[in-house]
């Protein structure tokens, strides 16, 4: 009978062999194992090295470590030099205005055109310095005051706890106009020991391909630069220029930011896109894990007003929507709210930190009438905190608005 070919292994002498029982070689495993994730955490000392991930820099754990996170980074935001500033106040020259919009983008920034399209794409140089700027003339200060503004940071002996956060076009508005709503911004920091971060849009044009249909992705990059120039402060209220602080006496801290009074105004599954959207905000988040804070119209998410935690949360999430993938992506095409919720609708991480409170807490819509209807929560009411005037740019109405309420508010007082 044929019973197979015989292996040449098989003539070899056994060796004893120690049998350890299965149930004693996993504890021993999970002893090991366990042993070094406690010292790894307690010492930073990792016993078993090609066990543990968490010490190579292939894994991304020790970025949110706090002696990473603390680390002086070369330089902050586009350019390499600082001017340092003691103030919490950082607003350009608003006087500068209607010369900057004579001067244009062509004469503030050099530029190269594209061959096909013939748009102008503006370039920035990080080793600007500001000494070097030319200074001979009107027009060279001019420049030279524009281009200056993104290297001011804080250096002032105690951080405000908040910065408020605002955008301003020389070519959309005039100084008038825009000196009210920067003076507003002001006014109401005074009065709570607040920071404020004015920028023009306009400085961030070499960041775009077409900056004239990008000028609503600059939200993205100006809180990203708000928290470089202000690295010590905890909140962030971007306000846009259609907005405008009308209760002075409401400081939003204990308003709405304190998580024992922003837990119950927060709206619990809730969908992000009305009336029925699939995806709904979390039902069980913390208030002390909100690092985004959102309100929504009646057709979609508010970028006008919101409130951002300095966090590496909130530092990923901007540079995530400054990236060119997104804001040269064609179903973006509504700018940086549409960048916003994409993100928040398909990437359940950035949901997982971010909330929708009602609209009227810090971004109460102007009506032709003043609601009074107490369970409208979209409508100014007198007393509320900010106004919001959503169409006034297209309509550019925005100063004529704003005349007729604080015309209003002046005759009351």
């Amino acid at each position: 009978m044929y019973l197979g070919r015989s292996e040449k292994d098989a003539f070899k002498p056994k060796k004893n062999r120690i049998l350890v029982p299965r149930s004693l070689a996993i504890y021993l495993v999970i002893s090991v194992l366990l042993t070094n994730f406690l010292v790894f955490q307690l010492f930073n000392i990792n016993l078993i090295p090609f066990l543990n991930g968490r010490s190579s820099k292939n894994n991304f754990d020790y970025l949110v470590k706090k002696e990473f996170l603390n680390l002086e980074e070369p330089y902050r935001g586009f350019y390499k030099e600082e001017i340092e500033n003691p103030t919490n106040y950082f607003f350009p020259t608003i006087e500068h205005a209607s010369r900057l919009n004579e001067m244009g983008l062509d004469n503030l920034f050099q530029y190269t055109v594209d061959k096909q399209t013939k748009v102008h794409q503006y370039m920035l140089d990080p080793e600007l310095k500001y000494e070097d700027q030319p200074k001979g003339n009107e027009l060279d200060f001019v420049r030279r005051e524009f281009l200056s503004n993104g290297m001011k940071v804080h250096r002032g002996a105690n951080s405000p706890e908040l910065v408020i956060v605002t955008g301003i076009d020389f070519e959309t508005f005039d100084s008038s106009y825009l000196g009210n709503i920067t003076q507003n911004r002001i006014d109401y920091a005074q009065k709570y020991n607040f920071g404020v971060y004015v920028r023009w849009i306009q400085e961030f044009a070499p960041q775009f391909n077409n900056f004239q249909q990008s000028k609503d992705w600059t939200k993205a990059l100006l809180m990203r630069a708000a928290m470089l120039a202000f690295p010590n402060s905890k909140y962030f209220w971007y306000i846009d220029s259609n907005c405008f602080i009308m209760n002075m006496e409401t400081n939003i801290i204990p308003y709405i930011l304190e998580p024992h009074v922003l837990g119950p105004i927060i709206l619990r599954d809730h969908p992000l896109i009305l009336p029925d959207g699939g995806i709904k905000t979390y039902a069980n988040i913390d208030p002390k894990d909100v690092h985004l804070i959102l309100t929504q119209s009646a057709t979609s998410i508010r970028t006008d007003s919101f409130v951002m935690v300095n966090s590496i949360y909130s530092k990923a999430l901007l540079e995530y929507l400054s990236d060119p993938l997104f804001t040269n992506f064609s179903t973006f095409a509504h700018g940086f709210y549409a960048g916003l919720t994409h993100l928040l609708q398909w990437h359940p991480y950035f949901l997982s930190k971010a909330v929708l409170i009602p609209q009227r807490t810090i971004a109460a819509e102007h009506s032709s009438v003043i609601s009074e209807d107490e369970n409208d929560m979209r409508s100014y009411h007198e007393g509320d905190l900010l106004l919001l005037m959503p169409d006034c740019v297209k309509n550019n109405d925005c100063a004529k608005i704003l005349e007729s309420y604080t015309k209003k508010k002046k005759s009351q007082s």
